[in-house]
């Protein structure tokens, strides 16, 4: 792991928002300390606060760890269904030849990106289908970040970005052929309402394709340890609270959606979807510094640098965050509670 791809870090977004942790922990994930005081406690109330402050929360969230993603995951920010002795950027650009297919991207049409992150999956959909691209995000860094990057690949003539929340799109009704969205409408307060501005912005007849984030029948909220692991994936991913596949499906519907598809992909995955963050055999699985123990040397260089004055203070502290973040997830998929591929695809009614 070279000191520049670090510095990288501590020179970026995430080195200058060091300081955020803490508000961000303690305002925002404030914890009961067991599941029987749940019900009234800090935890109804922190929740209810990351809801009506979805927007604080993301913006917060992502400012303080865009560079760590990039650094550690490269421009596409999600998992994907890996096959055995496959490399994980393969796997990912499958999931997202995938997306294209089913809402039938092609040339001439123009689809738009719901919580686009850096653009890496909205590029790739793009430079593959021809399709015109428009990626939307609140965090204004990301934004920037994917202007960049998608002028350094050449593709600015099929991408382009604006900063917005999802909740309320600045576009107007029937302004797209199709519509995605790749593990980031789980951000959202409510999924129905995003749902439902997707469905406003799209042409009758037009596409939503969705890989989303949800918790298992095998969650139980009333396992203490269950409910310990999932508050440190909430906190680590900057997420308000997570659904159930019915829930999901329920929210498709109230948003006047026609659901086409719908399946948790877990089981296409021949190898762990969670493989990147753990150190397995096959290291083209994973990144290193997405592994534990790339986490591990991470945290040590950030400490150290922090120590000497090379680094921001309070950088370290968001490293933590994102670890326990990393290991959440882990934890979540080795117990079976979690998917982040439950993907569906619906349709805007012809007469809407």
């Amino acid at each position: 792991m070279a000191l520049t791809g670090i510095t990288s870090v501590t020179g970026g977004k995430s080195g200058a928002v060091a300081g955020e942790t803490e508000f961000y922990t303690e305002n925002y994930y404030g914890k009961s300390e067991s599941v029987a005081d749940r019900s009234g406690e800090k935890e109804q109330a922190s929740e209810k606060l990351r809801k009506a402050n979805y927007d604080d929360v993301v913006t917060r969230y992502y400012d303080q760890v865009t560079d760590f993603y990039e650094y550690g995951w490269g421009q596409s920010f999600h998992f994907a269904p890996i096959r055995e002795g496959e490399t994980f950027a393969l796997s990912q650009a499958r999931h997202q030849h995938r997306l294209a297919l089913k809402i039938k991207a092609d040339k001439g049409m123009k689809i738009l990106d719901v919580g686009c992150g850096v653009g890496g999956p909205g590029r790739e959909i793009a430079s593959i289908s021809g399709a015109e691209v428009v990626g939307i995000n609140i965090n204004k860094y990301q934004v920037c970040r994917a202007t960049q990057h998608t002028k350094d690949k050449k593709l600015d003539h099929l991408c382009s970005y604006v900063e917005g929340d999802f909740l309320k799109m600045p576009f107007e009704a029937n302004t797209f052929d199709a519509a995605f969205s790749v593990e980031a409408t789980c951000h959202s307060p409510s999924l129905t309402k995003v749902y439902s501005e997707a469905c406003r912005v799209l042409k009758p007849g037009g596409l939503f394709g969705v890989y989303e984030w949800m918790v298992t029948d095998t969650y139980d909220p009333d396992n203490q340890h269950h409910y310990d692991i999932l508050h440190g994936l909430l906190e680590g991913n900057g997420l308000p609270t997570l659904s159930t596949e019915d829930e999901v499906r329920e929210c498709i519907k109230e948003a006047g959606l026609e659901l086409i598809d719908m399946e948790d992909l877990l089981a296409s995955s021949e190898v762990p979807w969670y493989s990147p963050l753990t150190f397995g055999k096959d290291i083209t699985r994973s990144f290193f510094r997405s592994t534990a123990l790339g986490r591990k040397t991470t945290q040590a260089m950030l400490y150290g640098m922090e120590a000497l004055g090379r680094a921001p203070k309070g950088i370290s502290k968001t490293h933590a965050m994102l670890c326990r973040g990393a290991d959440g997830l882990v934890d979540v998929g080795k117990l079976g509670l979690f998917s982040p591929m439950l993907f569906w695809v619906a349709r805007k009614p012809l007469d809407a």
